[in-house]
């Protein structure tokens, strides 16, 4: 059997500490990868836009743009982008 390429993360929190456990913990599983981190909305959708990612971890409260305005963003832009939000 082929080997599958790893899902491609991007994360998506204000807080530094909670993008780091998140980091480790994904990137310690063969079949994930965290390709690129944001700290706001705005980050996120350039970042989403940019690097075609299969799946968001989205915080719901940043400063700036929060996770649920970017997160409407991005379902206009990229409907099949799989994102999940954390509160």
């Amino acid at each position: 059997m082929g080997e599958r390429t790893p899902l491609r993360i991007l994360l998506a929190d204000d807080h530094v500490t909670v993008r780091h456990g998140l980091k480790l913990l994904i990137d310690s599983q063969t079949d994930m990868r965290v390709i690129s981190e944001a700290s706001d909305g705005n980050a996120a959708i350039q970042s989403a836009i940019a690097l075609k990612p299969d799946v968001i971890v989205m915080d719901i409260s940043m400063p700036g743009m929060n996770g649920l305005a970017a997160t409407r963003t991005l379902r206009q832009t990229q409907p099949g982008l799989a994102i999940v939000t954390l509160t």
